[in-house]
């Protein structure tokens, strides 16, 4: 494998993993902000009540 080849490779790589970080990140944010949203929620319902 010449140094060419391993740089194209890894560049791909680095490539494909940032994608899915991208991808993966917006869903863990969104999912822990309605965890909590949705506990403040029930509790101020629940102090209410």
């Amino acid at each position: 494998m010449t140094p060419q080849n391993v740089s194209v490779s890894q560049k791909k790589l680095h490539k494909r993993t940032t994608k899915t970080k991208e991808e993966l990140f917006p869903e863990l944010v969104t999912m822990a902000f309605n965890k909590v949203w949705n506990e403040l929620n029930g509790g101020e319902e629940n102090q209410t009540k």
